[in-house]
């Protein structure tokens, strides 16, 4: 397969500026940095003969609800909507993370007396969508949260959120606070709150494959002035696992840690994924589970979202992930259980928007490529970087989700091109068959295209097939930053709770791609043996 680049020259963008503390709305434009590294025609190819030896199942790709909703009832997520469960349906099979730095502060009461309809608590409308935290004060013991910062889930609300994933097909992650503890007994977590609810689910029959405990417990130090050591944690890990023994309907159920943040980045939570493994955490647990984030949310800029050196970042992250799990065996298997592209609920103005795909989709590819088991997206809704708007209306990034559920699944497999360029990106796939019926064989490329130029792609492997393309890009005149996608020069848009069809163009011959794009492109008929 060949790629030859054609120049446009004079394309500008738009882009916002990002302030700490706050958003500012002036814009101004800029010219993207055109890659020079190499001429205007690239070789690149399939590997067909064999697959990368990684897999991916159909729930690779999972998605995360913030535990905080809970303390705001729910808010905006209207569990009745026919709208919301089609949209969530559309993405089935899948995982849902209920967890998050709120859920270390989560009591559970079935028989709690309060409102479960009630209105939310006085709150911002800006803190309460942006889900951003208050200081949480400890007292001198630290022993415990003050009142006001702890909230507590009734059962009414844990029916809510079980039913709704029942519905649409998705299965529950469900993180354990991890501030609850027995300081006479080492330290060590007090599992008696989540006796309760395994009690009360089984009791119901509630399905939940898997748990966590705590969020982030390289931060705790920083954030709340209390250390959890990596054994210590570990030890509370097995406590979790014997706890759920007790259930029949639990005692399956997967155990993933230890959660720490940005391993490539922060030097702590590097230490303490090591040290929780050596300490016999990799012993506890069925994968490693960590957090990835690019950039800060208060800070990050439209030209960080498609620069190479920081899509690369996440190159470094899964090494770093793959070096820590690799030392000690037995060797666990990774699971980036949170991740989007800015921390502290996404950049204002920019991860909600067409320009958000670039680093999703290149992390989709890097995962896969790395054999990562799942990858959770933070968030589903709420925050700047949600798949669903806060009225429930699809974000770019939804329906790039959508076509990757649609036509991932299967062995990975490899693609090469020279000479290599950092501002194109392409990764390559079995096909998922069912959704578009393809037969045996078919593969799909995915591509990203970071030049501020047009792309003709020549697949010389596939000559004269028929191709089936997914072209995505921005839906408006606002480029990179439209809140609209369109697919093959089409804008998406639901039809009441319906959502549009998702459908290829076929096509034969060369392949124009749009500067600052993306998308997908079906061989239908390749005939790989993998594949089949």
């Amino acid at each position: 397969m060949f790629v030859r680049f054609v120049t446009v020259a004079g394309f500008t963008l738009w882009c916002v500026h990002v302030a700490c503390g706050g958003f500012d709305q002036t814009v101004r434009k800029f010219s993207v940095h055109r890659d020079v590294e190499s001429g205007d025609t690239f070789k690149v190819r399939v590997i067909t003969n064999g697959s990368s030896g990684a897999v991916c199942s159909d729930d690779f790709m999972s998605f995360t609800i913030d535990s905080g909703i809970i303390r705001v009832k729910w808010k905006g997520f209207d569990f009745s909507s026919q709208k919301l469960q089609n949209l969530a349906a559309a993405l089935s099979p899948a995982n849902l993370r209920l967890g998050g730095t709120a859920a270390d502060f989560l009591t559970f009461d079935p028989y709690s007396k309060k409102d479960d309809s009630a209105s939310s608590p006085d709150i911002t409308d800006k803190d309460d969508f942006f889900m951003l935290d208050a200081g949480l004060l400890w007292d001198a013991g630290f022993s415990k949260l003050h009142d006001s910062t702890n909230y507590t889930m009734t059962g009414k609300q844990w029916d809510s959120i079980t039913t709704f994933a029942q519905k649409v097909g998705w299965d529950l992650m469900f993180d354990f606070n991890l501030f609850k503890w027995h300081r006479w007994q080492e330290g060590l977590w007090d599992p008696s709150n989540a006796e309760l609810l395994l009690k009360y689910s089984a009791e119901r029959n509630v399905s939940i494959p898997a748990f966590q405990l705590g969020n982030e417990p390289n931060s705790f130090k920083h954030n709340f002035n209390l250390s959890i050591a990596p054994e210590t944690l570990a030890k509370d890990l097995q406590l979790l696992r014997d706890t759920l023994a007790k259930f029949p309907q639990y005692s399956q159920s997967s155990v993933f840690g230890p959660e720490v943040t940005s391993i490539s980045r922060h030097v702590g939570a590097r230490k303490y994924m090591d040290q929780f493994l050596k300490d016999g955490g990799n012993k506890v647990v069925d994968a490693a589970s960590w957090h990835h984030y690019y950039l800060d949310g208060r800070t990050a800029t439209v030209e960080q979202f498609m620069d190479p050196k920081v899509l690369d970042g996440m190159k470094t992250e899964l090494q770093t992930a793959l070096n820590l799990t690799g030392q000690s065996p037995p060797v666990l298997p990774l699971r980036l259980t949170e991740t989007s592209s800015c921390y502290g609920g996404g950049a204002p103005g920019i991860s909600d928007r067409f320009v958000a795909g670039f680093m999703w989709l290149d992390k989709l590819g890097l995962c896969a490529q790395a054999g990562v088991t799942a990858v959770f997206r933070q968030t589903f809704y709420r925050g700047n970087y949600a798949l669903l708007s806060v009225d429930l209306d699809p974000n770019p990034d939804y329906y790039l989700s959508l076509l990757y559920k649609r036509l991932i699944l299967g062995p990975v497999l490899n693609a090469t091109f020279e000479p290599s360029i950092s501002h194109l990106r392409v990764y390559a796939h079995c096909v998922r068959r069912d959704f578009y019926n393809y037969p045996q064989g078919a593969v799909v490329l995915y591509y990203l295209n970071l030049r501020d130029s047009n792309v003709t792609l020549t697949l010389d492997q596939f000559e004269g097939q028929s191709l089936d393309l997914f072209l995505l890009s921005p839906g408006d005149g606002a480029g990179p930053l439209s809140k609209l996608v369109k697919l093959n020069g089409q804008t998406l848009t639901m039809q009441g709770p319906e959502l549009p069809p998702l459908n290829p163009s076929p096509h034969k011959g060369d392949i124009s791609v749009s500067a600052q794009s993306f998308g997908f492109i079906v061989v239908p008929n390749a005939q790989v043996k993998v594949c089949s």
